[in-house]
Order: C-alpha cells, then structure tokens, then sequence
C-alpha cells in the first residue's frame, strides 16, 4: 500500500490457485491507512461472507456458481 492506494482488490477464493485470503488481515491493513477493500467473491458466493469479514464492498459474477454452470 503507498500513499496514493485507494482501493485493496483481492479474490478469495483465488482461481485457479484456489489461495484463500486472509480477509480479516488485510482489511484491518487496509482500513489503517483509509484505503477501501473489494472482493470478488465469485468463486465462494455461498461458502464465505467477506463483508462479515471486513469488505467494504464485495462483488460476485452471475455467470459462474450463482447461475447453474455459466449458462446466463
């Protein structure tokens, strides 16, 4: 994070390393120094709640797990 960082973007779970981000971690990093937090959570939308976690905005595609196998 540098002075001009606005936004922390990160994914978890990670495709396709299948990384989990330590959510709380970086959040708790993020919010000390004013910087927001998005999280695309399309690959767990029903396993892992990142706004319970610290997001700040959280973002998930229709287009994969939501939807059935990508056929929106």
């Amino acid at each position: 994070i540098t002075p001009s960082t606005k936004v922390l973007y990160f994914e978890s779970i990670s495709n396709p390393t299948l990384a989990v981000a330590d959510i709380p971690s970086l959040s708790a990093i993020a919010h000390e120094k004013n910087v927001k937090v998005v999280v695309d959570n399309t690959f767990s939308p029903m396993i892992i709640s990142p706004a319970k976690l610290g997001a700040d905005v959280v973002i998930h595609s229709i287009s994969k797990y939501i939807s059935g196998g990508a056929d929106v």
